[in-house]
């Protein structure tokens, strides 16, 4: 469902009739230990529940007799937990599928900013996203995406949305501003990006913001553009920047990428209540095998956070922030009674999850019925190459037969060294001994048929190629590989299934994901196990990092000076385009 406010003057006068008994409550949670986020403290309390929402928190004696009681034994209850900051398109399945995965791990709502979808298939994709989300139980906080594409003039998107389409997208049910990535375009007073504020702002939107590594006068700047929360820290320092000019900051724990102990400690020292926890992008597999926002919960009361306060900023800070405060975010009267059974405040143990007064899910296994829709029937068929395409389109060509070049390669880091490549038949050739390989980014929207080839340092790949339509945030077709026959055949593939992600080696597709819808999307809960046996097929060619690694190697505003689009190696802080070469060795 889409989270909007209403007032339904029936459900409302029922809760009240319960409170004064008037009225049975249809459900009584009786035994329990009520988790008071607002006091701050732990209490015996029964919760009694009315329709989709609490009514009394308090002894169930004080009400009518329920027609059901659950008995809950001494156990934790806590409200249902809110993903501060998501991407569905990152989990690789539709909402609907994103619902039987998170709920059963205790997520209930997210704050959703789908431009990977509005990439692809603008405006029109957006409102068919909107539609499905309406068709589930889970509740979605929806956002207007406000940089589409993420950098303007250094990648090629499938649509562009302008002030016109974030005014459109506000009035059909959008509700806030998605994060304003190319905060360069803020900081130097562009209208555009200020207008789209605007609008969102005086229509009582929040702004979320994105801006990684940004410090000093800059980050003063972005805040006075009127943004109002980052999720892009990755170290203590970060937080205390970030909460300093007065964002909400959102933590996520990314393994490899960021500092999360570190950063658990500093939080340990402030005020939490402008905190939050997020997943930001999170693929399905790692869902089901290492627990959704839960388990930061767990990981950051294991580095020392109080548990009352981590639970707070998974659930009732996010709430605030987003104004879903009389909905969600605390079990009180009036708010959906969506709500976690625990047995304990340490391992976090879910024995229930209840949505909309209704237990959703036992030991964490859905036991509600989520159906699939067709919403997104017209959006399939997305990967549309302009050109006809062959293995010699995927390699770097120079003007001698044989010899060496000065080559600018591309890191993880996002930065550049110079190496010197060999020169073989006039193709500049890789150096997997070096961790050196060929990478490139072709433009799938049809729109001009770009094609941005280089060398990348790191990914590990030894022989054969891997190659993904989940490319942040433009979502053209990334494939890094050794051998350009096989970096070909990825591609091919990929084009054949409509997206997804493919490991070949020897001219043979060892694993594919099929993603069909935008090339970004499945409707099949089978995509886990295919993302699985991807990834041991990657680590057979000695891929080495973490796969959403790979697919933000060629986002533009994200961390790091350089990247690679459709249209070369990019600078973002300096809006410029490079040569992978940069020159014969005579």
């Amino acid at each position: 469902m889409i989270l909007r406010k209403k007032f339904d003057v029936v459900e409302r006068k029922n809760l009240i009739d319960v409170c004064m008994s008037l009225k049975r409550p249809s459900l009584a949670l009786v035994g329990g230990q009520v988790v008071d986020l607002i006091l701050h403290k732990i209490k015996k309390a029964d919760v009694i529940i009315e329709g989709e929402r609490v009514a009394f928190v308090g002894d169930v004696k004080r009400v009518l007799e329920p027609y059901n009681v659950v008995e809950v034994d001494g156990k934790f209850l806590i409200p249902g937990l809110i993903d501060a900051h998501a991407h569905v398109e990152s989990v690789m399945v539709t909402p609907s599928v994103y619902s039987s995965l998170v709920i059963p791990q205790g997520t209930v709502c997210a704050i959703v900013d789908p431009h990977e979808i509005a990439n692809v298939s603008g405006v029109e994709g957006l409102k068919a996203f909107l539609k499905e989300c309406e068709m589930v139980p889970f509740k979605f906080y929806l956002q207007t995406p406000s940089c589409v594409p993420s950098s303007t003039g250094l990648e090629t998107s499938g649509h562009i949305l302008g002030a016109v389409e974030v005014r459109e997208m506000i009035e059909y049910g959008f509700q806030g501003l998605g994060e304003v990535m190319d905060y360069r375009r803020l900081v130097e007073g562009e209208k555009e990006i200020l207008e789209k504020i605007k609008f969102v702002y005086e229509n009582n939107g929040v702004i979320d913001g994105h801006c990684p590594k940004v410090t000093g006068a800059t980050l003063q700047a972005y805040a006075a553009g009127c943004i109002m929360s980052d999720h892009t820290a990755r170290r203590a320092e970060e937080i205390l920047d970030k909460v300093g000019v007065g964002f909400y900051v959102m933590i996520q724990d990314r393994p490899g990428e960021s500092a999360f102990e570190e950063m658990v400690d500093v939080i340990k020292t402030l005020d939490v209540n402008r905190i939050c926890f997020c997943t930001d992008d999170i693929e399905p597999d790692v869902i089901v095998e290492k627990g959704h926002l839960l388990s930061t919960v767990k990981k950051a009361i294991d580095f020392g956070l109080d548990p009352i306060r981590a639970i707070q900023m998974a659930t009732l800070n996010p709430a605030i922030l987003y104004g879903i405060q009389w909905d969600l975010g605390i079990i009180a009267p009036g708010r959906y009674a969506d709500i976690l059974v625990l047995d304990d405040l340490k391992e976090f143990s879910i024995e229930k999850v209840m949505v909309n007064g209704n237990v959703a899910a036992l030991n964490k296994r859905l036991t509600i019925k989520i159906e699939k829709t067709d919403s997104f029937s017209m959006f399939k068929n997305t990967v549309k190459l302009k050109n006809e395409l062959a293995p010699a389109d995927l390699v770097i060509k120079v003007d001698a037969e044989r010899g060496n070049v000065y080559a600018r390669i591309l890191t993880l880091e996002g930065e550049v060294e110079e190496e010197v490549l060999e020169i073989m038949e006039y193709e500049v050739s890789p150096n997997p001994l070096k961790n050196i390989v060929r990478i490139a980014v072709l433009e799938r929207h049809g729109k001009n048929g770009n094609i941005g080839k280089g060398f990348i340092k790191g990914l590990g790949i030894k022989r054969g190629a891997i190659a993904s339509s989940v490319s942040h945030d433009s979502h053209n077709i990334t494939v890094a590989g050794v051998c350009k026959e096989d970096m070909y055949i990825a591609v091919k593939e990929i084009e054949k299934s409509g997206g997804g992600l493919v490991v070949v080696d020897e001219r043979r597709c060892l694993a594919k994901v099929s993603l069909p819808y935008f090339g970004l999307l499945s409707d099949n809960i089978n995509v886990v196990e295919e993302l699985k046996k991807l990834r041991k097929a990657a680590s057979l060619i000695g891929f080495n990092i973490p796969l959403r690694r790979f697919m933000f190697l060629t986002l533009p505003v994200g961390r790091g000076k350089f990247k690679i689009t459709d249209k070369g190696i990019v600078d973002y802080e300096d809006k410029t385009i490079f040569s992978p070469i940069i020159s014969l060795i005579s």
